[in-house]
């Protein structure tokens, strides 16, 4: 009996023993803002289970439109890092500015360092060369605040890295034929993805405003004058102007989504919906 009582007591030992080594690991994960959902997946691809991340714009947001509010910016408070898109993102400087004027113990890093940003477009997740720059500063970032877990961010990174080279391949030969093509897109979202792929990008909306009838008529006669019959559309599209200019061209339209949590996911889909919409 005392034997069977020994073995329980040692079994419960390590149960509690390994609850409260499971808590002390989930209660040592980096605490992590991001504000749009792909840099969440981008920072997980680095930080694995040792961080615990935060989404401060809700996906089905547009994020043009968007206005922070109070609550918003206190998600910012138990954070440890901030890693924001930067660049120019209009609708991100209040959440950052909010968030450093108050909370004091947050780190925030500017991802888009590094990145040549062209025409103010802030797009810099969609294309290869800024997605490097965005994995770089993400593992600097989580080594610096936990410099013991520096080879374990480390494999995480180079396997986010050469998953993108071998999505490169993917991406250069579902478009190889398109050189100089022109892609008729609502949102300028995939400017930077356009220039690394020699495509080029015509955008209906601009900086988040709605086109007017007259933008409307001009991009309708460029269309026309390009052949062009698809529009790329994205979830949060103005239905009334998008239908207007697929009406007008009778042209198809086809989805294509700039927030996807598995970025390079996205790249790979992307381009192979272009090859097969784009002649």
């Amino acid at each position: 009996m005392k034997k069977g009582l020994l073995y329980l007591l040692l079994a419960l030992s390590i149960v509690l023993a390994s609850c409260r080594a499971g808590k002390e690991e989930e209660d040592n994960r980096i605490k992590v803002d991001v504000t749009i959902l792909p840099y969440a997946g981008l920072v997980k691809a680095v930080g694995g289970d040792k961080v615990d991340i935060t989404v401060l714009v809700p996906p089905q947001n547009a994020c043009e439109t968007y206005e922070p509010s109070p609550v918003d910016i206190a998600h910012g408070s138990k954070a440890e890092l901030y890693f924001a898109v930067g660049a120019g993102y209009a609708f991100e400087s209040g959440l950052l500015k909010g968030i450093s004027e108050n909370y004091k113990n947050v780190k925030i890093i500017n991802t888009s360092i590094g990145i040549q940003i062209l025409d103010n477009n802030p797009h810099v997740w969609l294309f290869a060369v800024g997605l490097r720059n965005i994995i770089s500063k993400i593992y600097t970032g989580l080594t610096e605040k936990r410099p013991y877990l520096e080879e374990y961010f480390r494999k995480n990174r180079d396997k986010f890295l050469a998953r993108l080279d071998s999505a490169e391949t993917v991406i250069n030969n579902n478009l190889a034929g398109l050189k100089g093509k022109k892609i008729l897109v609502f949102h300028p979202s995939w400017y930077y993805f356009a220039i690394e792929h020699n495509l080029e990008q015509i955008a209906i909306e601009k900086e988040g405003k709605e086109p007017t009838a007259q933008d409307l008529k001009n991009i309708v006669n460029i269309a026309k004058k390009e052949k062009i019959t698809t529009v790329f559309l994205e979830p949060n599209t103005n239905e009334e102007s998008g239908e207007a200019v697929l009406e007008e061209l009778k042209a198809k339209s086809v989805l294509l989504n700039p927030m996807e949590e598995d970025v390079i996911k996205n790249l790979c889909d992307t381009s192979e919906k272009i090859s097969k919409a784009v002649k």
